[in-house]
């Protein structure tokens, strides 16, 4: 996949994995990446991140939490 395909504007085929503990920060980030038009998957752990992975789901992008 391009980084300059997608450089201009949201693209559903673009899938994030967004891994963060704070509720809030998570959903709204969630809410705000989907209104702008993404596939995104939210985990509250990274072992919820892991199993998710594990079990077959892909992404083009991961967004964490440095802290997690």
């Amino acid at each position: 996949m391009s980084a300059a395909k997608y450089a201009g504007e949201p693209n559903p085929q673009v899938r994030i994995l967004f891994v963060d503990d704070d509720e809030l920060m998570c959903l709204s980030s969630v809410e705000t990446l989907k209104d702008l038009g993404y596939s995104i998957t939210a985990a509250a752990t990274g072992a919820a991140a892991l199993d998710y992975l594990r079990a077959g789901g892909g992404v083009d992008v991961l967004i964490t939490d440095v802290g997690l």
